[in-house]
């Protein structure tokens, strides 16, 4: 009994040495269970989103390569619609300038329509208006002549533009940006979950460490 008695006093003695506070420890003990479950659990849900997110990631990845081709084509159809939209304004302004300049010969001409051009005429040789009113009839011909080729190249070029379906282009660009727009937010979120994932994961290690000291004392 003595001999135990000694034992005991020792532990007692070892034990008021390291001024343990019971009850903060039995608190600190509470919070870091507390912790290690909040932790788990958030882990757990952490998992669980990371699974799903990298599950619709990987349905994306093998698409993206293929939308990303056509968006390029897209786009360059898209520039190839935008140069020949700026042809056509030129060939427009040419056209709307022939037809001033058509109009503005048509009028010299309909002056004389009531007097018959004559050589012999004396009015005829001597009045300007009626030399610009022969004039005009003849290069009012080669002026309606290039009304006609420029008018036909702008209803070319109309339905070459037509033809390149500049909505579908637009879509099909449109549709690869949002698309892209996901599969780049998907990446975000993943990191960001993967960052609060090792956090938990911590905060896990160290309660697991924590606990056993705080039940030991």
């Amino acid at each position: 009994l003595r001999e135990e008695q000694t034992i005991i006093n020792d532990q007692v003695l070892a034990a008021s040495q390291r001024d343990i506070d019971i009850d903060q420890v039995n608190k600190d003990l509470l919070r870091a269970q507390k912790s290690l479950k909040k932790a788990s659990e958030e882990l757990s849900n952490l998992s669980i989103q990371l699974r799903e997110k990298r599950e619709r990631l990987a349905t994306l990845e093998p698409l993206r390569d293929g939308l990303m081709a056509k968006a390029v084509v897209a786009e360059e159809n898209l520039k190839s619609v935008e140069e020949r939209k700026l042809y056509l304004k030129t060939k427009t302004k040419s056209r709307d300038s022939l037809i001033r300049k058509r109009n503005n010969l048509q009028s010299k001409i309909d002056l004389l329509h009531d007097h018959e051009y004559d050589p012999d005429c004396r009015f005829c040789c001597d009045n300007k208006f009626v030399k610009q009113a022969e004039e005009a009839k003849v290069d009012i011909i080669d002026v309606k002549q290039a009304i006609d080729l420029v008018e036909a190249e702008i209803e070319s070029t109309t339905e070459l533009i037509k033809s390149l379906g500049e909505g579908y282009l637009r879509k099909e660009m449109q549709d690869f940006v949002d698309f892209d727009m996901e599969f780049l937010s998907l990446k975000d979120e993943i990191e960001h979950l993967s960052l609060k994932y090792e956090n938990e994961e911590g905060k896990i290690s160290l309660m697991e460490h924590r606990i056993p000291k705080y039940e030991e004392e």
